[in-house]
């Protein structure tokens, strides 16, 4: 989503408010058009990697919207859902990118959060 965040940093701030007992919850949103599986895995990896120093996380799949700019895009191929009154469309980006590989993404995240709770709550 051409952010340009440090991720370096960013570790470096959830590893400070952890040890100053600041509550930390993180948002993702996976799917984003022109996200890539190489993009996926380092926010996969990220939050792998920072884990015992997020309170909390919320992860959202991106959703194509009537109306807005991208969905003119020339980076992927909107796909309506119904009824048609929502506006609602899924989409295939034309790197090959489909709803059910977004629908992977968002598991994978929640299973590595669901798992890596599991052990904060043990120890």
């Amino acid at each position: 989503m051409s952010k340009q965040i440090d991720i370096t940093r960013a570790s470096e701030i959830l590893k400070i408010c952890y040890q100053n007992q600041i509550h930390s919850t993180l948002y993702f949103m996976v799917g984003y058009p022109g996200e890539s599986t190489v993009e996926f895995q380092k926010t996969f990896d990220f939050l792998d990697k920072n884990c015992e120093y997020i309170d909390n996380i919320m992860t959202s799949v991106f959703t194509l919207m009537a109306g807005t700019p991208i969905v003119n895009s020339n980076d992927l191929i909107p796909i309506p859902l119904g009824p048609k009154h929502l506006n609602a469309f899924t989409y295939q980006t034309k790197d090959g990118i489909t709803h059910a590989d977004r629908k992977d993404r968002f598991l994978k995240m929640h299973k590595l959060w669901n798992s890596n709770n599991k052990i904060k709550k043990i120890n």
